[in-house]
C-alpha cells in the first residue's frame, strides 16, 4: 500500500511539474503548379487560347501571370490570353503566388501556313456574347462546303457540323452542358479560315 502510495505521489508531482502544452499544427499548402496548356497546331489567322484550366494551382492566391513573349497577345498578364500568332512560336509563362514563389511553364504553337489568306472581311457573328443556354452563330457568304467546329481552351472539338453551305446560315448551338469558360467557334473549307472567341458564363 505504502509503495502504491509513493508512485501515486510521484506521478501528481510529475504533472504539476509538467502541465500540458499546447499543440501547434503547422499546415503546409502544396507547391505551386502551373500549366501553360498542351502544344497545339493551328491554320494561319487562327486564334488560339493558351493556358491550362486552370493555369495555376495550389500553393497560395492570388496568382499574377506574365507570358513572354508578348508578341500576338491580347493581354500578357491574363491566365489564359488569346494569341494569333502569324508564325510558330513558343510563349512561356511564369506564375508567382501571393507567397512569392514563381514557377514557369511553355507552350509551342505550330501556324500552318499553307492556306490562302482571304478571309478579308469576313466574319462570324456570334450572339449572345456571353452565352449561357444557345449561342447563335450567323455564317457569311463562304463558297463551298465548310466545317464548323466549337473549340474548347485544350483544343478539343466540343461541336462539329462537318459540311455547312448555306449563305448567311443562322446555326443554334446548345451551350448549356458545357462549364464556364472561353471557347472558339471556327469555320474553314480548303481556302478559309475564320475563328471567333465567345463566352459561356
Amino acid at each position: 500500500m505504502k509503495r502504491k502510495l509513493n508512485v501515486f505521489l510521484l506521478l501528481s508531482i510529475l504533472y504539476l511539474t509538467c502541465p500540458a502544452q499546447n499543440l501547434i499544427i503547422l499546415q503546409i499548402p502544396q507547391a505551386l503548379e502551373v500549366n501553360a496548356g498542351n502544344d497545339q497546331n493551328i491554320n494561319q489567322l487562327e486564334q488560339v487560347i493558351l493556358g491550362g484550366n486552370p493555369t495555376a494551382a495550389f500553393g497560395l492566391p492570388p496568382y499574377s501571370y506574365n507570358w513572354s513573349p508578348a508578341t500576338y497577345l491580347n493581354d500578357a498578364t491574363l491566365a489564359n490570353p488569346l494569341a494569333t500568332p502569324e508564325a510558330g512560336i513558343t510563349y512561356s509563362v511564369e506564375v508567382t503566388d501571393a507567397n512569392g514563389c514563381s514557377v514557369s511553364s511553355e507552350i509551342s504553337i505550330n501556324v500552318i501556313t499553307d492556306l490562302d489568306e482571304i478571309v478579308g472581311a469576313k466574319q462570324i457573328f456570334l450572339y449572345p456574347n456571353p452565352a449561357k443556354s444557345y449561342l447563335y452563330i450567323d455564317i457569311p457568304d463562304i463558297a463551298g462546303s465548310c466545317e464548323l467546329s466549337v473549340i474548347d481552351i485544350y483544343g478539343r472539338i466540343l461541336h462539329s457540323s462537318p459540311s455547312i453551305e448555306s449563305v448567311d446560315l443562322n446555326y443554334r448551338i446548345d451551350v448549356s452542358m458545357h462549364p464556364a469558360g472561353i471557347y472558339l467557334v471556327r469555320l474553314k473549307n480548303l481556302e478559309t479560315v475564320i475563328t471567333e472567341t465567345f463566352l459561356i458564363k
